[in-house]
């Protein structure tokens, strides 16, 4: 709670103030996109979960967002698409990303959840991170940047160099 409160006012000076839209791989109960709901007028939100932590993540949705907020099921894709909502959210399978149009975000952020990931399946939402965000986007993370496997220090994986976007689609910046 406290912590993600605390990521959150970090990256809110970097998101568009403008109807926007925000993708989010791994959100756990969605606290990030619950306060952020609280503190824009407009905007889209797409979360990348996995099924298993969907329905609870739905649930605290429901329960703590404004009821002007729109919130829909990865069946509800057309549904979501076709609103006219100000504010909307959506839960994504993985395996539905590719269903996401080209530089269609605005703003990305993840939360401990790369870190927590097999290197190779945060390598490959990278990929898909970087065909999704728009030209000056912005990315939001709060991760390890490297791993250590096993008990033997040769098998400490530097997971930095893979995971870098083109600087033309992400604004470098200390926070």
């Amino acid at each position: 709670g406290m912590r993600v409160l605390y990521y959150y006012f970090l990256a809110k000076k970097y998101c568009p103030n403008e109807d926007h839209a925000v993708l989010e791989i791994g959100a756990g109960m969605a606290n990030f996109s619950i306060i952020h709901s609280r503190n824009v007028k407009k905007f889209s939100y797409v979360i990348v979960d996995i099924p298993e932590i969907i329905p609870a993540a739905y649930s605290n949705a429901k329960r703590l967002m404004d009821g002007d907020v729109e919130i829909f099921l990865p069946f509800e894709y057309q549904n979501f698409v076709d609103s006219s909502a100000p504010k909307k959210v959506i839960w994504f399978l993985p395996s539905q990303i590719h269903l996401l149009e080209d530089n269609s975000f605005d703003f990305f952020c993840n939360t401990e959840s790369f870190a927590e990931m097999n290197p190779i399946v945060s390598q490959n939402y990278w990929i898909e991170v970087e065909r999704l965000l728009k030209k000056n986007a912005f990315a939001f993370l709060v991760n390890r940047i490297s791993r250590f496997t096993g008990n033997d220090p040769k098998n400490y994986n530097d997971l930095s160099s893979p995971f870098r976007l083109s600087a033309d689609k992400l604004h470098c910046t200390d926070i």
